[in-house]
């Protein structure tokens, strides 16, 4: 081992000038390396936060969850967290408002968050605040720029609340509106009081019947 030790060396001093240019591209590949490495960590991250400030911080959404499944899956031990949201139901915007310039999306669409789940699902304040109870309710500025129905901070709002009916089946967001053939089912008249604008939410598409309110 000493002696190949003693060849390596001898063979560096004898050839200083491709030593000198072995070591410089050794320098230059390790720092290349590290600069990739460097740019894809760092734009994952940025994808990562891009996503969260969109859609929230969550990885997996279940959707027609019945309330007496609720302790089991907060039992699983592969789960951190879990944030609760609950659809309130559709209102027509005639209730209120008697015209909007959108005649594809004439629903109010309201939602029920927790108070966690509004810190981590997206919900990002335009103007105002929170709501902090079942009788506020934060609306999306889209209302007023889509719809042409301007509602100040400290409005008091009355919806009847209902689900949308087309063939037997109720319809989600996901759901184009039908004109002329869907209909509201009778439900509860909800009063709430306005204390902020938010950006509008990812799940209201473009093809979305309802502008998203969230209590």
């Amino acid at each position: 081992m000493n002696l190949l030790n003693k060849l390596t060396l001898k063979n560096l001093k004898l050839n200083k000038k491709r030593t000198i240019v072995t070591i410089i591209g050794i320098i230059l590949s390790t720092a290349l390396l590290a600069a990739v490495f460097s740019m894809f960590f760092s734009a994952r991250g940025s994808f990562i936060n891009f996503e969260i400030r969109r859609k929230g911080n969550y990885h997996y959404y279940f959707s027609d969850v019945p309330t007496s499944s609720l302790k089991t899956i907060s039992l699983n031990r592969k789960l951190d967290k879990i944030y609760l949201v609950k659809n309130i139901g559709y209102s027509l915007l005639t209730d209120f408002s008697a015209s909007y310039k959108n005649p594809y999306k004439p629903y109010f669409y309201v939602k029920a968050f927790a108070e966690d789940s509004l810190k981590n699902l997206g919900v990002h304040l335009v103007e105002g605040r929170m709501p902090e109870n079942s009788s506020e309710i934060l609306i999306s500025s889209h209302l007023n720029t889509n719809a042409g129905i301007k509602l100040a901070i400290g409005s008091k709002i009355s919806l009847h609340m209902g689900n949308r009916i087309f063939d037997g089946e109720n319809l989600t967001q996901n759901n184009p509106y039908i004109e002329g053939e869907e209909f509201l089912s009778s439900g509860v008249e909800k009063s709430y009081t306005v204390v902020g604008l938010m950006v509008t939410l990812s799940i209201e598409d473009y093809s979305s019947p309802g502008y998203v309110a969230e209590t």
